[in-house]
């Protein structure tokens, strides 16, 4: 994982094997990417997560909203699945 600036944003991006992962796009939201496939396998689990909006059929990114520290241990959870992705 690499920190980098964001491209569509004044924010701060992680990438992973070359490929945007992750951003922050307000102070409490998580942009993520974890490919439409994997989106797909872990739709229900999505859906079903508090804070976790998913995007449309065509978009590889879903956003994670946090307002607690209870919220991290799904974010890191979530976070792993969209490293994996990008292998």
């Amino acid at each position: 994982m690499e920190e980098k600036g964001y491209k569509f944003s004044d924010g701060v991006g992680l990438s992973a094997n070359g490929s945007e992962v992750a951003y922050l796009r307000a102070e409490h939201a998580l942009e993520l990417r974890l490919t439409k496939a994997t989106i797909q396998k872990m739709k229900r689990q999505l859906k079903a997560s508090p804070g976790v909006e998913v995007r449309g059929a065509a978009s590889d990114w879903i956003t994670i909203r946090f307002e607690s520290e209870d919220d991290f241990e799904n974010i890191l959870d979530l976070a792993q699945q969209a490293v994996a992705a990008q292998r």
